[in-house]
């Protein structure tokens, strides 16, 4: 049964790598589904462990040392193109399944099937198509207040790098309104080269003039984007808006979408304004109903039923 199974997580360790903070929402979902869960890299020295009847869950470019047994299932981020199953020959025999978010443009065949709310599955070629999602566990969110709009604030904090002309403009927007963004992680800023931690992560959303995410143009060549940090900044309890509209497909009125980046702005403030508790608390409740790592884990344990 896949409920007696351990989950091993293999790759970056925490703060290493920015994919190990997906790792880190599988690893607090987990725990608190009651699995047993480990978490190992290609740097560690594994030779006694025994990892018979596990369930893996890795990034292709970070399992190079990862055991490879017949009686283990393997969840690979991007191991294979969508629907195909070429280079997973590598891994031999084993139970391979490849796993994608809903970010890229590919063609959707006709037999890929819905096995969970924003899971997809294609099973000719052990395709899994699923989203990101928030890194708060349901308590968490049920628990975390409602951050209504606050005048005297005066930035707003961007979890991640300052890079691409698209953010730049929403800046200099708010520099203009005498307000100002600021980086927080990646390659520069106040954290620089690492994220901050989650409570730190979590009160600079809340402690935002405005909470956004701005995607590149790049992001507007693919089928279809679900940036985390949407997921993430609804469920810490503030207003937030993307200037990528098509994700109101998934989001409905819990957001504020908008291209144009300044009339995003004004929008989005407007918004944040009007927002109220009950408004703020439905938004939060359809990401802790639908978009946490435990639906996400789930989704993928689900194939193997």
């Amino acid at each position: 049964m896949v409920s007696d199974m351990k989950i091993v997580l293999w790759g970056k360790k925490l703060h290493t790598d920015t994919y190990s903070y997906i790792h880190y929402g599988f690893w607090r979902a987990a725990e608190y589904l009651g699995y047993t869960v480990e978490w190992y890299g290609d740097e560690d020295d594994v030779s006694g462990v025994d990892f018979s009847n596990s369930i893996f869950i890795t990034e292709a470019s970070a399992c190079n040392k990862m055991p490879l047994s017949k009686d283990c299932k393997y969840f690979i981020h991007c191991c294979d193109i969508a629907f195909v199953h070429d280079w997973r020959k590598k891994y031999g025999d084993v139970d391979v399944y490849n796993f994608i978010p809903e970010a890229y443009s590919y063609e959707w065949p006709d037999t890929l099937k819905r096995i969970d709310n924003e899971i997809w599955y294609h099973e000719e070629s052990k395709t899994i198509i699923n989203k990101w999602a928030t890194d708060l566990l349901p308590p968490e969110i049920d628990a975390c207040p409602v951050q209504l709009y606050d005048d005297s604030l005066d930035t707003s904090y961007f979890i991640g790098t300052l890079q691409g002309g698209n953010i730049s403009t929403f800046r200099n927007i708010h520099i203009k309104h005498g307000k100002d963004i600021v980086c927080a992680g990646g390659w520069n800023g106040i954290h620089a080269n690492q994220i901050p931690d989650l409570n730190q992560m979590i009160s600079m959303v809340r402690d935002s003039y405005l909470s956004f995410d701005i995607r590149e143009d790049v992001h507007f060549k693919m089928k279809k984007y679900y940036p985390c940090r949407v997921f993430k900044n609804i469920s810490y309890g503030k207003w937030t808006g993307c200037n990528m509209e098509s994700i109101t497909d998934l989001f409905g009125d819990h957001i504020t979408a908008e291209r144009d980046l300044n009339s995003f702005y004004d929008k989005l403030l407007e918004d944040t304004k009007k927002c109220t508790e009950k408004k703020m608390r439905d938004a939060m409740n359809f990401v802790r109903d639908y978009h946490t790592y435990i639906n996400r884990l789930n989704g993928l344990l689900a194939v193997l039923k």
